[in-house]
């Protein structure tokens, strides 16, 4: 069902940074410097600014109705603000976070999951699946808490609850980001008029939902999402560790998403991906090995993938590290569990049309 009351528009500047939003959350105006840094938040006429470090892109404080200032160790990574102090193992992974009342701690294996989370002694564990999607969390004993179902990468069903659990069905945007769920009767269970960096504003919650953006799951002792590599903070639309692959992940180490958070997103906490449409990708290629290496050997499972090179059959085409391609655009026409895929390699952007 359409409703009107839930409409949105957009303002971009010229490097397509969100300047203006306008919602049921309200009219908020962003203004950033050159590489940027969010410089100002205007929200219905109310202002915050905020400064940074002359010599980096540390966030040092925030001035509005508050005043939020924010500390860091050598690393970069935030280890104080508003809301409490933070804790980093020496893979700058957050480790701990405490503020008056509440204390806790984070775990994780080899691969970089987070499997363990203890607050103020209560354990919650985590499983993911092999494309690191998030598939259940579980108390101590084992029983679970919330598990998910997804469909061609998009999560899909909540089951809240050990046996017999409630079910709700998952609604999501462009992006796979959950605005809304229902019961199988159809009846909204769990709603939320979202602020553009992902803010929670639940208008609705007759069911706990902890899905944020692609690849974030929300810390409600914290106010923040864990993202995979990194931790992110909504209300800044900064994480709070510096990107693990440097530049490589654009020229600001803390910004999210290139500050355009309705057309881009994150999953892993390294790099952006950018969402046109759903049905074509064109892929640039540029001459760069970690690229090569990320699809080497990756199959193309398209109908057909054709460019500048002419076609490439169906099912068995890859890009060699030790051959680049003779050419660097190729289009492809293919699912969209398959765009999904290719876009995990994070090293170069595949922007859809």
């Amino acid at each position: 069902m359409i409703q009107s009351s839930r409409d949105q528009s957009f303002d971009y500047d010229e490097l397509d940074r969100l300047t203006d939003a306008l919602g049921a959350y309200g009219d908020l105006d962003y203004s950033y410097d050159a590489i940027g840094n969010r410089l100002s938040l205007t929200e219905d006429g109310v202002s915050e600014s905020y400064s940074y470090a002359p010599d980096s892109h540390r966030l040092e404080e925030i001035l509005g109705t508050t005043t939020d200032a924010r500390q860091y160790d050598a690393a970069g990574n935030t280890i104080s603000s508003l809301l409490g102090s933070y804790t980093y193992d020496d893979q700058n992974r957050m480790v701990g976070f405490s503020n008056t009342g509440t204390t806790a701690s984070y775990g994780y294996n080899g691969k970089g999951e987070r499997v363990r989370k203890t607050v103020n002694g209560t354990i919650t564990r985590f499983r993911f699946g092999p494309s690191g999607a998030l598939l259940g969390e579980y108390d101590q004993s084992g029983q679970a808490i919330r598990e998910y179902l997804y469909m061609e990468g998009q999560p899909v069903v909540q089951l809240q609850g050990p046996v017999p659990a409630q079910v709700s069905y998952l609604h999501t945007d462009h992006l796979g980001a959950v605005l809304k769920a229902t019961d199988g009767a159809g009846s909204v269970v769990w709603d939320s008029d979202r602020r553009p960096f992902g803010e929670r504003v639940e208008t609705v919650a007759q069911v706990e939902m902890l899905l944020g953006f692609p690849g974030q799951y929300y810390d409600q002792e914290s106010n923040n999402y864990y993202n995979y590599f990194r931790d992110y903070d909504p209300t800044t639309g900064r994480y709070l560790q510096s990107d693990p692959i440097g530049l490589n992940g654009g020229n600001n180490l803390y910004v999210y998403v290139m500050s355009s958070p309705i057309n881009n997103f994150d999953p892993l906490g390294l790099k952006c991906c950018t969402i046109r449409v759903v049905t074509d990708m064109e892929c640039v290629i540029r001459a760069n090995d970690k690229f090569r290496k990320c699809l080497h050997n990756m199959f193309m499972e398209c109908n057909s993938l054709t460019g500048e090179g002419g076609f490439i059959p169906f099912g068995a085409s890859v890009i060699m590290c030790s051959s680049p391609p003779a050419h660097d655009r190729w289009r492809i026409n293919c699912n969209e569990q398959l765009q999904r895929d290719l876009l995990k390699c994070k090293i170069e952007v595949c922007y859809f049309r």
